[in-house]
């Protein structure tokens, strides 16, 4: 199978940026671990030396490509022989995530978490993990209605269902399988906040409103059905800058 992590990071923080990376392959119940798949190069942006921050290079290995500001957008693509068919769990985590997130403790000493799963079933023909138009970081402005579409699709054509999940850390051998992050909630608990909600069948988020500016974590599923039945997940951990700002969304006057 060939396996891909796509991450963000923000390089301008020590520590953080990744030439390569390593990550885990468990059985289905996730209490036994297959495969570490260590040293997968980064594939994306130009090579050997960060275009914003030249003191943080790479020997041998792509930079990623800048997407909003210092934030970036890495890619790491391995291919991988598994044991026989069956049904798989991947996981990374990196002990970097970001800092001053107000919807949980101490962020920045808590380990970034995702997981996907690979499901072998040679009945099932193809089967591909859902993929998405658009990155897991967004801006919104304090007072103002915030909306975020994953753009999600399935190249298989399987139904995909959404739903929000805590956000989950995980760091072996201190902690051993994902757990919440510690002081995780939802971004709408924090007062005076308006509610955040997912529609399960398009992905939509919809924030009504946002009124405490600040940095927040939310994750969600992206469920995979085909005929009726799950076939796979994927877990998605995005981050929400929240800032006043001035802009408007646009009024439209539909035609009588």
């Amino acid at each position: 199978v060939e396996i891909t992590v796509t991450t963000f990071t923000d390089p301008s923080a020590a520590f953080v940026d990744r030439c390569n990376i390593d990550i885990e392959i468990f059985n289905s119940t996730g209490t036994n671990r297959i495969a570490q798949v260590t040293n997968i190069p980064r594939q994306n942006g130009p090579w050997n030396v960060d275009p914003q921050f030249p003191s943080v290079t790479c020997s041998n290995a792509q930079m990623g490509e800048y997407i909003i500001g210092s934030i970036k957008k890495n890619i790491y693509r391995t291919t991988y022989t598994l044991p026989g068919p069956g049904y798989y769990l991947v996981r990374y985590y990196d002990v970097a995530r970001l800092n001053d997130i107000i919807n949980m403790d101490n962020s920045g000493s808590q380990a970034f978490f995702i997981e996907s799963t690979i499901l072998i079933n040679s009945y099932l023909g193809a089967q591909n993990s859902p993929q998405f138009l658009n990155h897991p970081i967004d801006e919104a402005c304090t007072g103002k209605l915030w909306t975020h579409n994953p753009g999600g699709y399935d190249p298989d054509g399987d139904s995909l269902a959404y739903k929000f999940v805590n956000c989950r850390q995980y760091d072996p051998p201190s902690i051993p399988s994902p757990i919440t992050c510690s002081g995780f909630v939802m971004p709408d608990v924090i007062s005076p906040n308006g509610p955040i909600s997912i529609d399960v069948h398009t992905g939509l988020i919809t924030w009504d409103v946002p009124n405490v500016i600040g940095i927040y974590n939310i994750a969600f599923v992206i469920e995979e059905y085909r005929d009726g039945v799950r076939i796979g997940f994927s877990y998605r951990d995005m981050a929400i800058f929240v800032n006043p700002c001035d802009n408007d969304p646009p009024v439209i006057e539909a035609p009588t």
